[in-house]
């Protein structure tokens, strides 16, 4: 049932999936918290070994993505220019100047119409077209709507780089536009202009934004663990412990959670603590 993107978004052309995450791997949802939903397709990202797709189901469950999870992006000519000294991309050591004019990389809280601490490095895994990793300094926010934006970046004679397609359309569109056009138009470039006031027409060389998950689906299975675990092992002498570790280990508990393997996965962590303090005590 899950909505087919007819193309790659061509903010990023490196591969179907950058940059991420973005609304391009959306759709729209109004039965969930944020009003959408994840809509990744399994070749969008790598095969497993034996040439097998990744099951999206869980992830296409989700109404957003994560709150801790690298931003990704490739811009041709960015590596180079950082690998020669250019200083746009402002790593861990220098996480305080990620808001700043000379950060290339802005990370923006749209509503709020602020910027977000974050470090920017180069992943060298692909030698072709090697990444650029953005890290939040903090979680973000669950349900709320952020952006990346890439702007002024240099390459290594000082010239700016190219601005992607998708990003020269925006700022040649007239009214007929696509919705996700009229969001960054409308509402995600007048934000980051108020965020960052030194930013003109035309700086911006890409942009993409993206909705987190909400706080319900993202805590929801490790909290009822922790509730569950709470009222479940509390004032029961050891006898009942052991019995516990039987009956988890034998699979049964998948069954009690909706066949959760989080809650397995879980249960049996704190078991072997028990365990363990049980026998150094």
């Amino acid at each position: 049932d899950h909505h087919v993107m007819s193309k790659c978004d061509d903010m990023d052309e490196t591969e179907s999936a950058f940059p991420f995450p973005s609304f391009h791997h959306m759709i729209e949802d109004t039965s969930t918290e944020t009003g959408w939903r994840v809509n990744l397709r399994p070749d969008q990202l790598p095969s497993l070994r034996g040439n097998v797709h990744i099951d999206m189901s869980f992830l296409n469950n989700m109404d957003g993505f994560s709150t801790m999870a690298p931003l990704l992006f490739y811009m041709q000519g960015l590596k180079e220019a950082h690998e020669a000294g250019s200083n746009q991309l402002k790593g861990q050591r220098d996480i305080e100047q990620s808001t700043t004019m000379s950060s290339v990389t802005l990370l923006l809280d749209v509503e709020a119409r602020k910027l977000v601490y974050h470090a920017a490095e180069i992943d060298y895994f692909d030698a072709h077209h090697p990444l650029v990793m953005v890290f939040p300094a903090r979680p973000l926010k669950h349900a709320a709507h952020y952006a990346l934006a890439v702007v002024n970046a240099k390459d290594t004679t000082g010239k700016p780089l190219e601005t992607s397609a998708a990003m020269a359309r925006l700022y040649g569109l007239d009214s007929k536009s696509t919705t996700r056009e009229n969001r960054l138009r409308e509402i995600v470039l007048p934000s980051l202009y108020d965020a960052a006031e030194w930013i003109s027409d035309g700086d911006v060389q890409m942009l993409f934004d993206f909705v987190t998950v909400s706080e319900k689906i993202q805590l929801g299975a490790v909290r009822a663990v922790r509730e569950w675990m709470g009222v479940e092992f509390k004032n029961k002498d050891e006898r009942y412990h052991q019995l516990q570790l039987q009956f988890i280990t034998s699979g049964e508990i998948h069954q009690r959670s909706n066949s959760s393997p989080v809650v397995s996965l879980y249960t049996r962590k704190w078991l072997k603590i028990f365990s363990f303090k049980r026998e150094h005590t």
